[in-house]
Parts: structure tokens; C-alpha cells; sequence
């Protein structure tokens, strides 16, 4: 008897476990459909809203893998994740009756899918079990050099700590911004790679080559010229080279008033155009301060982004720590949204989110610009994601920076400051009527666009004296090296870069050198610069 009972106890126990395993399964099903319909929900009713009003949205749809991985790949391993996504996608897509979406993109290494989609094919889509998000894909805009000294390096491009002098030897910025002017004095010969991913649809016109979505290889980033043809806003087609030569320019042809070299003189340079040409004016919003007549401009979909940052996921991924992909220091965008955010906007561009999460795994810093609308308590995307460097911009007084730019967005989450007021970098001249004249120059150009690149650059000049320092090493250095500035009428103070102190902390951290310092140069250690008069930018 006892052994019967025995039997039946334990089989009842089982029973009873069976039943808990099978409620916590059911439960956790619907925490994880709980938890889809939170982020798909996020914006539903304002995107349908819209899609409704305009016949169409622009979307970014994440779809439900079995499994996700960032870490190394073998080629065969990156093959079979990619394929792996690719039917995922496509599954999606052929499964659910969303066969006539338009302007389809796939990710070829991140489980995102672009579309543009009716509000019938978004609420469709909204009961697709594949699908565990959906965003809208909204539209940014773009956002020395005499400032070396000011960050604590000689005008020759050098930071010397030791004895030594680094200059970003072995590291690689990678920039996504508009076209660049790849034949420049100041950038050519330091390009080492070049893409475009550009949208071309409606009133939109893409400035890759011949008009496709994407390019890769030489001359995919250097649509200069194409570019100028659109009645512009003026100089908005040479953001992208006044950004990177910030970043990494350097010129052996110096003449009177133009600089020698960007921040990271030695480091490896790669550029991807993100931008297109809007030709819609009324969407543009903007006057052109010449001709006083609206005109086209320059906008860059967050889905051009994210496929951009697929790209280099997919090469460093593939890279294992070859080449110019598998040294990545820093991605600056310096780029900027019409709304502003005082927190964090995590939840409003995930699949960003997601993507620079997986860069930073790889020890890979996104850098990007705050804005440039003045504001003291709020910033722009990309800035405003949590995982994102964000840089504000430092204004001068006879070479010193003293204060926070006035043009400049901040708030308390802002990280650092780095010089974005009159900065002159590499700029592509536009096309004078008066003398049928286009061609290269430079120019002086501010807003907070320009003080990110700063920072880019200063982060693989502290990456070749310290190649193994995480995102995390080098921000803390960043910020416990800098000089706090200020601005009237608030108590925000933030870091301003001083890069020769944060190397000297970065190479004594842990070894009883201390941290550096608790401040960078005064005013007496900064050596003036020499501001030769040019032609003044402001680009928001």
C-alpha cells in the first residue's frame, strides 16, 4: 500500500508540475506577445493617422529571428546568419499579404525591413506575428581648423604624451553624413572606403551614383557635383567634407590660413552618404537665404542610417580584426531631427538603438551632434539615444574656449563639449554665377555638426595610444580630463575634450598615475589660433 500510494503521490506531484510548466509557458507567451504590442504600439495610431492622410508611410519593421548574434563570425557562420535572416524577412513578407509593399529594403545582417506601406498594409502588418516592432522612418538633416590647440594638441596635428606623438596610426572613423569631395586636398588619398545608401522615392532623389539606393566602393560617397546641381540651401553639399576633414583631413599643400591636419591625422577614413535631395519645398521648409525662393534641400531618412550601420556591422562582424573594419574606433553623425528630446528617445528609434548597442559590443563609439537650436534642456536625435556619444558645441575668445556655444542644444545627459564655432575644414565650393567658377576651398563653418567630428577624431587618437580602451574607458577619461564650461543662465556645466590629459589618464589608469588631472589647460597653456577671415557656415 504504501508503495501504491507512493506511485500515486508522486504521479499526482508530476500532474500538478506538468500543469505549472505548462501555465508559465502559456503565461511567458503572453508576456512576450505583451511585450511585441508595447513596442508595436509605440506611435501605432500617430503613423496610421498618417498613413491615412499622405496614402502611404515610410516604416521600419523588426522581424522575429529564432536567434541573434553579435559576436565574431567565421565567413561560413556570417553566410548562414545571413541567409537565416533573409528567409526570416522574406517570410514575413510572402506569408502575410504583404507581397505589395513598396520600396522594400532588408537588412542583410540585422533583422530590420524598410517599406513604405498603405494604413490598410499597417494594420495588416500589425497582426503579423513575425513582425515584434514597427517605427516610423522619419527624416534628419545635416548638422578646422584652428581649434587643435584648444584641445590639446600642437597645430601640426600632433598629441604628445611621453615623448610620443599619436595621431590615430592603426584606426578608423568611419563618417555618415552627405557627399563628400573626394578629390579634395584635404581628404584625398585618406579615403579608404566609401558607400551610399540613398532614398529614391516620390519627391525624394537619391545621391548615389546613377540614382540607385545603395553603392559601394569609389566614388559611391563623392556625388559633389551631382549634388551642387540641385538648387540647395547653400554650401548644404559640403557638410559631409567639412565634417570628415575635422574628423581625419590632412594636407601636405598648406597655404596661408588653411589647416594641416583634422584631428586624427593618421587615422584610416571612411565615408558613407546617408543623404537625399528632397524636392518637395513645402516638406524642405526653408527659404534659400540667397535667392529669398524655396528650393530643394537635404534630408537623410533614419532608414538610409540604419542601413548604413548594417554595413559596418556586417564588415567588422566579418572582419575578424583585419584591415580598416576591424580597427572602427568611432561613427560620427552629425546629424540632426526637427523634434527635440529632454530624455532619452530609446523607444522612438529602436532599431537604431539596437544597432549602435551592437557597435559598442565591438568596442565601437557613435558620436553624434546635439543640435543647434539653442535649447538648454533638450537635444536632437541621434544625440538623445542613451547609448550614443553626444556633443555639444564650445564657443572661443581669442583662441580659448570659454563657453557653451549659444547656437548649441544640451541637457543633463549631454556628454561632452568639443570646439563648433568657426571651424575650418575642406569645403566644396558651390557654383558662382558671377564667374561660371566651381571647385575646392575652405571654409569656416559652426554649429554643434562640427563639434562632433571632434570628438570622432579624438577618439581613435586615444584608441592608438590604448587599442584594447572600451567605449567606456574612453569616455570616462573624456570626461575626467575636460574643462567644465558653462552657460549664463543655467547651473549645466559639461566636459570640454582636452585629448593630450585624457592620454595621459587613459595610459596611467590602474598603474597608480591617477586619472590625470581633474582639469585640462587653462588659459595660459592654450596657444592662440589665428583666425583668418572666410566665409561664414551655420548649418542646422
Amino acid at each position: 500500500m504504501k508503495l501504491q500510494h507512493g506511485k500515486a503521490w508522486w504521479f499526482f506531484l508530476a500532474i500538478i508540475c506538468i500543469c505549472n510548466i505548462s501555465l508559465s509557458v502559456a503565461h511567458g507567451a503572453d508576456l512576450k506577445d505583451d511585450v511585441a504590442e508595447r513596442k508595436f504600439s509605440q506611435g501605432y495610431a500617430k503613423m496610421l493617422g498618417k498613413a491615412r492622410e499622405k496614402g502611404g508611410i515610410r516604416v521600419i519593421v523588426k522581424v522575429d529571428l529564432d536567434y541573434f548574434k553579435d559576436g565574431e563570425f567565421s565567413e561560413d557562420q556570417l553566410e548562414e546568419y545571413r541567409a537565416h535572416i533573409a528567409y526570416k524577412q522574406r517570410q514575413l513578407l510572402n506569408e502575410h499579404s504583404l507581397v505589395n509593399v513598396r520600396n522594400v529594403r532588408l537588412m542583410s545582417i540585422s533583422p530590420y525591413i524598410i517599406m513604405t506601406v498603405t494604413a490598410s498594409e499597417l494594420e495588416a502588418l500589425k497582426s503579423v506575428p513575425g513582425a515584434i516592432s514597427v517605427e516610423e522612418d522619419t527624416v534628419t538633416t545635416p548638422m578646422l581648423l584652428e581649434s587643435l590647440p584648444g584641445i590639446g594638441g600642437s597645430i601640426s596635428g600632433d598629441f604628445i604624451y611621453q615623448n610620443n606623438s599619436y595621431t590615430g596610426n592603426g584606426q578608423t572613423v568611419v563618417v555618415l553624413d552627405t557627399p563628400i569631395q573626394s578629390y579634395h586636398e584635404f581628404l584625398r588619398g585618406k579615403l579608404s572606403s566609401e558607400a551610399c545608401f540613398s532614398s529614391n522615392d516620390g519627391s525624394r532623389e537619391s545621391l548615389c551614383p546613377g540614382g540607385a539606393l545603395s553603392a559601394l566602393g569609389p566614388g559611391a560617397a563623392s556625388e559633389i557635383v551631382r549634388c551642387e546641381s540641385f538648387a540647395l540651401e547653400t554650401y548644404a553639399c559640403g557638410h559631409g567634407s567639412l565634417v570628415s576633414g575635422i574628423a581625419a583631413g590632412k594636407s601636405d599643400d598648406i597655404d596661408v590660413g588653411e589647416p594641416r591636419t583634422g584631428v586624427a591625422a593618421n587615422a584610416a577614413l571612411v565615408h558613407i552618404n546617408v543623404s537625399h535631395v528632397q524636392t518637395d519645398h513645402v516638406a524642405c521648409g526653408i527659404v534659400n537665404p540667397v535667392y529669398g525662393a524655396p528650393h530643394d534641400c537635404l534630408q537623410s531618412f533614419v532608414g538610409d542610417q540604419l542601413d548604413a550601420l548594417n554595413y559596418i556591422l556586417g564588415k567588422i562582424s566579418s572582419s575578424a580584426g583585419n584591415g580598416i573594419w576591424g580597427h572602427v574606433a568611432a561613427i560620427n553623425m552629425s546629424l540632426g531631427s526637427d523634434e527635440l528630446y529632454t530624455g532619452n528617445c530609446d523607444s522612438g528609434y529602436t532599431a537604431i538603438y539596437d544597432l549602435i548597442a551592437s557597435l559598442r559590443k565591438k568596442g565601437v563609439a557613435t558620436i553624434a551632434s546635439t543640435g543647434n537650436e539653442g535649447s538648454s534642456n533638450s537635444m536632437s536625435y541621434p544625440a538623445c539615444l542613451s547609448n550614443v556619444i553626444s556633443v555639444a558645441a564650445a564657443d572661443s575668445y581669442a583662441g580659448i574656449y570659454s563657453e557653451l556655444a549659444s547656437l548649441s542644444n544640451l541637457n543633463g545627459g549631454t556628454d561632452l563639449v568639443a570646439p563648433g564655432v568657426l571651424i575650418r575644414s575642406s569645403m566644396d565650393w558651390w557654383f558662382d554665377p558671377d564667374s561660371a567658377w566651381f571647385g575646392q576651398g575652405y571654409a569656416e563653418a559652426s554649429g554643434t555638426s562640427f563639434a562632433a567630428p571632434h570628438v570622432a577624431g579624438a577618439w581613435a587618437v586615444l584608441r592608438s595610444a590604448k587599442p584594447s580602451a572600451t567605449v567606456s574607458e574612453v569616455l570616462s577619461v573624456l570626461k575626467s580630463t575636460g574643462v567644465l564650461l558653462g552657460r549664463d543662465g543655467t547651473s549645466i556645466t559639461k566636459p570640454m575634450i582636452k585629448i593630450d590629459k585624457a592620454i595621459q589618464a587613459l595610459m596611467t589608469a590602474g598603474s597608480g598615475g591617477g586619472s590625470g588631472g581633474s582639469g585640462g589647460s587653462t588659459a595660459a597653456q592654450v596657444t592662440a589660433s589665428v583666425v583668418i577671415p572666410a566665409t561664414y557656415l551655420l548649418l542646422n
